[in-house]
């Protein structure tokens, strides 16, 4: 496990002077350690707590006085609607937006793609991270989605209320298709407190949630890891659909490759998927196969095209099978080299189906509590 530690908030608040002299001591006494990846200097300051630039400018520059580890800050939807990931972006080196569609009283979806009346806080989740991925190319910093985790304590009184199983799948995959470096729900000391809320549209308490929601999201993310630190292919995919969005990665270590689509709205659609791959030249996929929701049948490809049916915002994962699969020269690693070697002694329309691939490595996640970071190597 891998943290990024909060610098103290009585350095750092919109009453008193920044404590440099504090910060310096606290960042120079766990520098040093391993688990220690970054440092988190404060939590919205610019709508919610009030914290001027000028105060955030010196924090940073005091940390990276004494240390280069990355600065990450959190913003609200407020700040990011109001361009702040850009205005401050000399004071961070990676941003967060916290973004809660989900209210008590709610219907599932509801916060997706317009304003919910009486909240005025709130403003267009799918917008917000749009806006996020925007400001972070200008910026040129990395961003991170912060989702919906948590509702009330006992006695507490609240507007929020956990995601549904597929509201937070959808809000998982809409994310990464806007390209963040992390993905993170907020949070697991409070998960963990959330009570009951029978009649809501996920009744369950904070402890259920987490086991039969959060845990079996992460699973599939730690599965589709290694692909998606290597970033999607450009112009592997494409599809019939507007409401429809899609991506194919590439995983390095076993050979594999996953199309990831999803339903951007309501209402349903049957959608055509073309799918196809320029490297190694002649390769082509032949399957997709449906994961992450059950026993689903295979899908045939043909030609380079293949069809299937979404719901409103529903989320698709396929694994992507080609005729050529795994290390057939016995290099050690799965590249256009593999094609070739077929080609010479198969010929070039032999395919290699029964091949075994490798294990899947270790991935590189940076997981506490309810964290999942991906740092990723764009295409």
């Amino acid at each position: 496990i891998r943290v990024i530690v909060g610098i103290d908030e009585t350095f750092i608040n919109p009453t008193y002077p920044v404590d440099v002299a504090g910060i310096i001591d606290l960042v120079n006494t766990y520098k040093d350690y391993p688990a220690v990846a970054g440092w988190y200097t404060a939590d919205e300051p610019y709508w919610v707590q009030g914290i001027s630039f000028a105060k955030m400018q010196l924090a940073y520059d005091t940390i990276k006085s004494v240390d280069t580890k990355p600065v990450f800050i959190a913003f609200s939807e407020p700040a990011i609607e109001r361009n702040k990931a850009v205005e401050w972006a000399t004071a961070y080196d990676h941003f967060l937006i916290d973004s809660y569609p989900a209210r008590i009283g709610q219907p599932e979806f509801s916060g997706l793609d317009a304003e919910l009346s009486g909240y005025p806080y709130h403003n267009n989740w799918k917008l917000d991270m749009r806006r996020a991925n925007e400001q972070s190319q200008i910026a040129g910093k990395p961003w991170w989605s912060i989702m919906e985790g948590w509702s009330n304590y006992e006695g507490e009184t609240s507007t929020y209320r956990l995601p549904t199983y597929n509201e937070t799948r959808f809000m998982n995959y809409y994310s990464l298709s806007e390209n963040p470096t992390g993905l993170l729900h907020f949070t697991y000391y409070r998960t963990k407190n959330t009570v009951a809320h029978p009649g809501e549209a996920y009744p369950y308490d904070g402890p259920t949630w987490f086991d039969e929601v959060w845990t079996p999201q992460a699973a599939e993310i730690t599965t589709l890891g290694p692909s998606l630190l290597n970033g999607a292919l450009s112009g592997a995919v494409s599809d019939d659909t507007p409401d429809v969005r899609a991506d194919v990665y590439y995983d390095p270590d076993t050979g594999k490759y996953y199309l990831l689509s999803l339903n951007e709205t309501t209402g349903s659609e049957t959608t055509t998927f073309t799918v196809d791959l320029e490297d190694p030249p002649g390769e082509k996929f032949i399957s997709a196969t449906p994961l992450f929701e059950g026993a689903q049948p295979v899908i045939p490809i043909i030609g380079d095209q293949f069809s299937d049916d979404f719901s409103q915002y529903e989320v698709h994962v396929y694994e992507l099978v080609t005729m050529l699969l795994g290390d057939a020269n016995g290099s050690g690693a799965v590249s256009a080299d593999d094609y070739g070697f077929v080609q010479a002694n198969f010929g070039a329309t032999r395919g290699m189906g029964g091949a075994l691939v490798p294990e899947p490595g270790t991935l590189v996640l940076l997981g506490a509590g309810l964290v999942t970071l991906l740092y990723r190597r764009r295409k």
